[in-house]
Order: structure tokens, then sequence, then C-alpha cells
């Protein structure tokens, strides 16, 4: 029995392990959807204690607007568990402690037990991927505007360009940059 007890400790420590390891919040809920497991990066996430998550329903991590929403949506997803991310093509957030929210990316793995179906969430923060689209977004706009600016000047610059040409009685000629004589 030695034997078998202290490979169980082992792989107990090296799951501890690469659970506290990850880059990412990781917490596993039970049926109920209840938080059984929670890595440090979900602590500092969040700003919970693991003593404050463990036992709590998922739903203290989500934005009151949605909480009552997200429990429909977990009991679907626990008639037809399968790995996936979740909310594709919404953007989804996260609540902290202390109620600021942020943009999340979320991937969901079942996995059934003798004690029931466990459900692993891995949590991403993506405020910094989403500050930097916004700046994208905003040079694009900055961009597209002085293009837009550059040729209402262009177009104003061929019309006066015209109007010289008719009032001296002659087109202009392109410019090559070296003088007639």
């Amino acid at each position: 029995m030695g034997h078998g007890h202290e490979t169980f400790q082992g792989s107990e420590a090296q799951f501890r392990g690469l659970l506290e390891s990850a880059p990412d919040a990781i917490v596993i809920v039970d049926a109920q959807g209840r938080m059984v497991l929670v890595n440090t990066q979900a602590e500092k996430m969040f700003g919970y204690g693991r003593d404050e998550l463990l036992g709590q329903r998922v739903e203290l991590l989500l934005p009151d607007a949605l909480r009552a929403r997200h429990v429909a949506h977990r009991e679907r997803y626990q008639a037809s568990p399968s790995t996936r991310p979740m909310g594709i093509g919404m953007d989804l957030s996260g609540r902290r402690r202390d109620g600021s929210e942020f943009p999340v990316e979320i991937s969901l793995s079942p996995m059934q037990t003798d004690e029931g179906l466990l459900v692993t969430s891995v949590i991403r923060d993506i405020s910094g991927r989403k500050e930097v689209e916004a700046r994208i977004r905003a040079l694009n706009e900055d961009l597209e505007r002085r293009v837009a600016e550059l040729a209402t000047v262009n177009r104003e610059l061929e019309a006066f360009s015209y109007s010289v040409s008719m009032t001296s009685g002659r087109r202009c000629a392109p410019s090559t940059g070296s003088a007639r004589r």
C-alpha cells in the first residue's frame, strides 16, 4: 500500500505544481458551479484569497449584469460538455473583488470524476491586447481622416491650378523641376 500512496502523492504534487506554474488563472468548478480549486494566478487576477473563492459560485467572478444569465449557460454546458473556448464571438468580462471589470478569454475543459463533473476554466486577462487594438483603431481612424484631408487639399490645388491656367490663357505644364527660358 505504501508505494501506491506515494505514487498518488507524487501525482498530486505534480498536478498542483502544474496548476500553480500556469501563466493564466485556472478555476475548477463542480456540477453546482462551486469553485473547488483555484491557482495563485486566479487569486491575483480577481483580487480574492483562495479561502474566499473556494466553495463560492463561479458567478462571483462575473459582472453583476451577467451572473443570472451565466447560470443558464453553465447548466447548458453541463448537459453537453466539451473542450472549447467560452463565448465565441462575444466580449467576455471578469469582475475583480474591488468591482472593476476587465476583458477576458476563457477556455473550458470538462473532466468526469468519481464525484461528478468538474469543469476547468483557463482565464486570460486580455486588457493589454484590447488596449493595443483600441490604439490601432484610433491610429487607423486618424490615418483615414488625414487621407481625406489630403484628398480635399489635392482637389483644391487641382482646381486652383486649373483656374490659374484658364486665367493666364494657357494650361500650366506639369513641373519638371527645371526652369524654361
